[in-house]
């Protein structure tokens, strides 16, 4: 009704989409016919809600038990999301601790030989000891939910720290020669291993898991069985199998859980499907290894030899009657159905005139772990979830028998093909695909809502359109990739770095009228911009008549020295060769520098900064020094493909301003090709080793054979001033600048 009464009566557009002609924004829209979106919406859903509610009560209505199974196994698949999303990853994690410490171990930075001549095995200061201590502190420090680390030798040896409950971190130390352990105190401000505790005896060997190893492939990663700790407390070990490079079993590298993680897992509220519902954790042979239950035993008996595996409890011998139960259920299940391990979903067991849905899920991991999860839902639970979603469904039904099914076809088609076609522009927006995405007035649509989000989506693409001349344009598609305000943030690259500067355009722009002066600079810098983008870089930023440029800043670029040279020698090409009859100087650098958004809170800029920028910018400045054009320092000189391709020469070892060690400069002549500076080259070469080796005479005389090479002039000169000055013997020569 309320569309039709819009399409009857002309409804002008109240809505301010445009400040106006004078601010530079175009004219406001024709007048359109609009429907508000609310009520189209509203009419377009209630159908398919009523139908579904209408179908959903005839599915209650005649099979309650049907739809009690299905969300009983619904809730099954939760719990199966919880163990795969968050209990397995976090059962990796003593293997994660595992492969960091062979990792340390195959760098060297981790021993197992922990061995002293004088104090065997208990030597708490031996430098080994020390690191490994270090190390493991700093592992269960970062995985909190690990009790234990530790590594073992093939002889029988092993020490690691064990996290108690009450956070304090005791040092174990076992002898296998004396069959004895010594427990230790730790400091974890010095990071230290203090006096001893107690003593006591000890054979790792006793281990039945230990002693398996033995016959186990080298690197492997697998849980043990599960067995009492020193400690007490049954659990269960990650294990990683060392071997030297010839294959020869060296020890093991272990991190343990406590059986009390499995139980504070399933206990917790978002991973129970309901309240009253019962989780239980078994093995391949249904012996326990964890309930949501309080007070439910999991060991039989626990002997006093800490070697021994303990008696633990299969779950139809257990005493709590609902375990005992699920336990039988499942035996007689997997007897008369003659498969083992075979899924359960839904079965029904009664305990204590109490009806349950039985579901069974399994736990495996790629390092042997083969549980399963048996949950247990009352099906009261499931009742009242099916109770609430017919009355609920009846409501719905009721309120909504009015809707006309024509209506909601036409009103579908009238919402969802702007929708659509907008959906499709902002997606290709996200990608800065930005042509063609401008909606003209006869594309808008009828609907008020929706022609305010295209009009407004029109701002958009202006805004973001313009945006892409401010800052790079992979910084823009980063954004958008990303989703996420920008903030101050930067890390340390490896970034290839090029300063230029346009000689005498200062005195040019005093000269031009301002409108040709625009022309000319845009001209110039946008053929600077060019070069450098077809290349893999970025502008960092235009300074006056200088522009600065990043390889491997904001994207990897394969080669970006040699990259960043092609583009310095494109780049003066370009300005030699245009119309303004200017010159340009150009520094190139490789470093680690900092590269992010600086600034503060309210405004960024993505740059870099570092020593690596200032020395580029040095580098620059020292071709008005030397009378070159493109200098480039040895980090960018090292790269063995910029030597294939073009001919270097080293120029000299400068200390720039704000630095007391030198750096070698090397200027980039020309192509590899051109042997028309071969000759010249050699010769400079040939004097500048004469000037290291303090002989200033013949470097002179060298240096004054090259009469047309500026770097040559200079250190002619320099070779005479130290004739009549001349340093000490031995001492290092170089260059040392303290302008800019």
């Amino acid at each position: 009704l309320a569309f039709c009464l819009q399409m009857i009566v002309p409804v002008k557009n109240t809505t301010n989409l445009h400040i106006g002609i004078n601010d530079g924004m175009p004219p406001p829209p024709k007048s359109h016919r609009h429907c508000p979106l609310r009520p189209l919406i509203i009419f377009n859903s209630s159908f398919f809600v009523a139908v579904s509610a209408c179908v959903c009560l005839i599915i209650l209505s005649i099979n309650a038990e049907t739809a009690v199974e299905t969300i009983s196994k619904n809730l099954a698949s939760q719990v199966l999301l919880s163990i795969q999303n968050r209990f397995l990853p976090q059962m990796a994690l003593p293997h994660l601790v595992n492969s960091q410490n062979f990792e340390l171990w195959g760098d060297g930075d981790l021993s197992l030989e922990f061995l002293d001549e004088t104090h065997p095995y208990f030597n708490i200061s031996h430098p080994n000891v020390i690191r490994s201590f270090r190390q493991y502190m700093r592992l269960l420090n970062s995985f909190k939910s690990v009790v234990w680390v530790y590594c073992g030798t093939q002889q029988g040896a092993f020490h690691g720290p064990e996290r108690k409950m009450d956070g304090t971190i005791i040092w174990h130390t076992a002898d296998p020669l004396t069959k004895t352990k010594q427990r230790y105190a730790t400091d974890p401000v010095s990071k230290s291993v203090g006096g001893v505790l107690s003593n006591g005896s000890y054979e790792l060997f006793k281990r039945a898991w230990y002693a398996g190893m033995a016959a186990s492939p080298c690197r492997s990663m697998e849980w043990s069985v599960i067995y009492t700790f020193s400690t007490g407390d049954p659990g269960i070990s990650a294990v990683l199998k060392v071997c030297s490079q010839d294959g020869v079993w060296q020890g093991v590298f272990a991190a343990d859980y406590t059986l009390d993680f499995v139980q504070a897992f399933l206990r917790l509220p978002d991973v129970l499907p309901t309240d009253n519902s019962v989780l239980v954790v078994v093995d391949s042979e249904r012996m326990l290894i964890g309930t949501s239950l309080a007070e439910v035993p999991l060991m039989a008996s626990v002997s006093e030899d800490i070697n021994a595996i303990p008696t633990r409890v299969v779950a139809k011998a257990s005493t709590h009657p609902l375990v005992k139960a699920a336990g039988m259920y499942v035996d007689e299940f997997e007897r008369t159905e003659r498969v083992s391990q075979q899924h359960i979903l839904g079965a029904q067991l009664k305990v204590l005139d109490k009806l349950y849905q039985l579901s069974t899920i399994d736990i495996k991991d790629d390092y042997g772990l083969q549980w399963r999860v048996w949950v247990l839902i009352p099906e009261e639970d499931l009742f009242s979830v099916v109770h609430a979603s017919r009355n609920l469904t009846i409501i719905i039904v009721v309120f909504l028998v009015t809707v006309v099914l024509v209506l909601n076809a036409i009103m579908s088609i009238i919402i969802t093909r702007p929708v659509q076609q907008l959906t499709k522009s902002v997606s290709l927006a996200t990608e800065l695909k930005l042509e063609g995405l401008l909606r003209t007035d006869n594309q808008l649509s009828s609907i008020a809502e929706l022609n305010v989000m295209q009009t407004k989506f029109n701002i958009l693409i202006n805004a973001l359109s313009s945006f892409e001349k401010f800052v790079p344009k992979h910084l823009v598609a980063s954004l958008l990739q990303e989703g996420r305000a920008a903030q101050l943030h930067a890390k340390s690259l490896p970034v290839t770095l090029l300063f230029l500067d346009i000689e005498k355009f200062t005195e040019l722009t005093e000269k031009l009228p301002p409108d040709e002066l625009v022309q000319m600079y845009a001209e110039i810098m946008g053929g600077l911009a060019k070069i450098c983008e077809s290349h893999g870089g970025i502008v960092d930023k235009f300074i006056g008549d200088a522009i600065m440029c990043l390889w491997n800043a904001l994207l990897p670029v394969e080669n970006d020295k040699a990259e960043a040279v092609r583009a310095a020698w494109r780049m003066r090409r370009l300005v030699l060769t245009g119309d303004w009859n200017l010159e340009c100087r150009i520094g190139i650098h490789h470093d680690m520098v900092m590269v992010g958004n600086f600034g503060s809170e309210s405004r960024l800029n993505f740059t870099a900064l570092g020593d690596g920028v200032n020395l580029c910018s040095r580098l620059e400045s020292l071709n008005k020094y030397y009378g070159t054009r493109i200098l480039l320092s040895e980090t960018v000189k090292s790269d063995a493909l910029i030597g294939s391709e073009f001919l270097l020469r080293m120029v000299d070892r400068v200390a720039v301003k704000g630095k007391k060690k030198p750096v070698e400069v090397y200027e980039l002549v020309g192509h590899l090709s051109d042997t028309r500076h071969t000759a010249r080259i050699e010769k400079y070469a040939l004097a500048y080793s004469k000037y290291l080796a303090h002989d200033f005479s013949a470097a002179s005389e060298l240096f004054n054979q090259l009469p047309e090479d500026k770097p040559a002039r200079r250190m002619h000169t320099l070779c005479r001033q130290l004739l009549r000055c001349p340093p000490s013997p031995g001492t290092e020569l170089f260059t040392d600048l303290e302008q800019k």
